[in-house]
């Protein structure tokens, strides 16, 4: 499956949201977040964004959790109304987000030096000899925060995959610069830098 088909097809209930980890803990909390995405209940939703923001990026750090949940953030600037202004400061507050990680993940590009990513999908992201295993205690996973740092192979990849989410959903920050077009454009030239 290309990353293509990955974006469109995937469901939140096909991800092991249990054995991917974001910046402090197992993403096990992630359907419930990206479900609070779409409540009509403006502080619900920021509050889920919150808790997302704080999870797939940390001092420029990313996580195999970020590509993933980009692809529901992407979903859910899709389906809102640009023109409502009550989705105003939400929308602003998820392109802060995307904006962020375009920046992160050009830095990262650049420093690579013409690497080329060893897992060059999605899906390979998430083969079990990247997840962790099943949770069995809160030490267990102590041992694990220190022993299963993401290889320099692992991390480069996931940026890369990170671009390819971008890239497939380039139309949704087209359409929606039209109203938020200084973000929407800023997003828009970070990845156009990015070779095909």
């Amino acid at each position: 499956m290309n990353n293509k088909e990955f974006c469109e097809q995937i469901k939140v209930n096909d991800i092991p949201w249990d054995r991917i980890v974001g910046c402090y803990d197992r993403a096990t909390n992630f359907p419930d977040l990206i479900s609070k995405l779409n409540s009509k209940n403006n502080i619900e939703r920021e509050d889920a964004l919150k808790e997302i923001i704080l999870n797939i990026e940390h001092q420029s750090t990313l996580y195999t959790v970020t590509p993933i949940t980009l692809i529901f953030l992407f979903r859910t600037l899709q389906s809102l109304d640009i023109e409502e202004k009550d989705n105003a400061k939400f929308i602003n507050n998820i392109l802060d987000l995307i904006l962020r990680i375009s920046n992160i993940v050009k830095l990262n590009i650049e420093n690579a030096k013409h690497q080329n990513p060893k897992i060059e999908n999605l899906k390979g992201l998430l083969s079990d000899e990247y997840l962790w295993e099943k949770f069995e205690s809160e030490e267990q996973d102590e041992i694990n925060w220190e022993e299963n740092i993401l290889s320099e192979d692992y991390y480069l990849s996931l940026n890369f995959n990170v671009v390819d989410v971008m890239k497939i959903n380039y139309s949704i920050i087209k359409n929606i610069s039209v109203l938020y077009k200084k973000k929407g454009k800023e997003i828009m030239n970070l990845i156009n830098t990015f070779k095909p």
